[in-house]
């Protein structure tokens, strides 16, 4: 199998949907056309990123 980089866009789509959802990551990844452990990888990313806006975002 060919493996093929997630773009941003589709790592945020497939983590928003992971969120929205509740569902497993192997159903996360199965959506996506991507094993668990790329959407492991993908979610634990984008997360950081969200998180890491906390204090950006945060008002005062």
């Amino acid at each position: 199998m060919i493996s093929k980089a997630l773009s941003p866009e589709n790592m945020l789509l497939m983590t928003l949907r992971y969120f929205a959802t509740g569902s497993m990551l192997i159903v996360a990844g199965d959506f996506s056309g991507i094993d668990k452990s790329t959407a492991s990888r993908a979610v634990y990313k984008v997360s950081r990123a969200i998180a890491g806006l906390k204090n950006i975002c945060e008002t005062t």
